[in-house]
C-alpha cells in the first residue's frame, strides 16, 4: 500500500510528464518514458523520483501501480483503490487514438528540482521517439535479467533499483549509496 505522499508524488510524475504532450501520448510511451525518468534520477543522483515497481513485460518495463492506474482509466479494471482514483481522476483517456491526456495541471511542490531536471532531461531525449522505439530501448540489462528470472518464474519480473542503475551504467559509488538508502528506507517501514 502507497502512501498518501507517495501517490501524490507518483500523479505529480504523470501529469508533468503528460503536460509536455498535450495531445497526449500512448500508455506505453508514457511507461517508457517514466522508467528512463527513473534510471536517469537513479544515476545522477542515487535516487529514485517515485515510488512504483517495474516490471519486465514483453514490451519492456512497466511500472506495476501506474499500469493498474492505466487499466482502470481504460475501464478494464473497475476499481483498485481510493489511492488509485486519485490518480485516475486527474487523467483523460482518448479510447479511440488510445491516448492519455491531463484532466488537471501537476502539483509542482510535489517535485523537486532533480525530479524536474531528470524529466526534462529524459523528454527532450526521448520525446519524439515512437512507443514502439522506446520499448526497444528499454530492453537493457535490467530488463533482460528480470525476463530471464521470469522465463523460470514468472512472478520473478521484478526490476531492482539496482538492476535498473546499473543499465543506466551508475558508477560503484552511486550504486552502493542506492543500496545503503534501501537499507534505511526498510529499516523504518518494518
Amino acid at each position: 500500500m502507497k502512501t498518501v505522499d507517495e501517490i501524490s508524488k507518483l500523479k505529480a510524475v504523470i501529469l508533468y510528464i503528460l503536460k509536455s504532450f498535450p495531445e497526449g501520448i500512448e500508455p506505453m510511451k508514457l511507461f517508457k518514458i517514466m522508467y528512463f525518468v527513473q534510471q536517469d534520477h537513479l544515476v545522477t543522483y542515487g535516487l529514485p523520483v517515485f515510488n512504483d515497481t517495474f516490471h519486465a513485460f514483453g514490451y519492456g518495463p512497466v511500472p506495476s501501480f501506474s499500469n493498474k492506474c492505466f487499466k482502470m482509466l481504460k475501464g478494464d479494471l473497475y476499481y483498485i483503490s481510493e489511492d488509485a482514483k486519485t490518480i485516475v481522476d486527474s487523467l483523460g483517456f482518448d479510447h479511440v487514438k488510445q491516448l492519455i491526456s491531463i484532466k488537471e495541471e501537476p502539483e509542482m511542490e510535489e517535485l523537486s528540482k532533480s525530479n524536474v531536471k531528470s524529466i526534462t532531461r529524459i523528454i527532450e531525449k526521448y520525446g519524439l521517439f515512437s512507443p514502439l522505439k522506446l520499448s526497444e530501448l528499454s530492453h537493457d540489462q535490467a530488463w533482460r535479467n528480470a525476463s530471464d528470472r521470469a522465463n523460470i518464474d514468472p512472478e520473478m519480473n521484478r526490476m531492482s533499483l539496482i538492476e535498473i542503475a546499473e543499465a543506466g551504467s551508475a558508477d560503484l559509488a552511486t550504486i552502493e549509496y542506492i543500496k545503503e538508502s534501501q537499507i534505511i528506507r526498510k529499516a523504518f517501514s518494518d
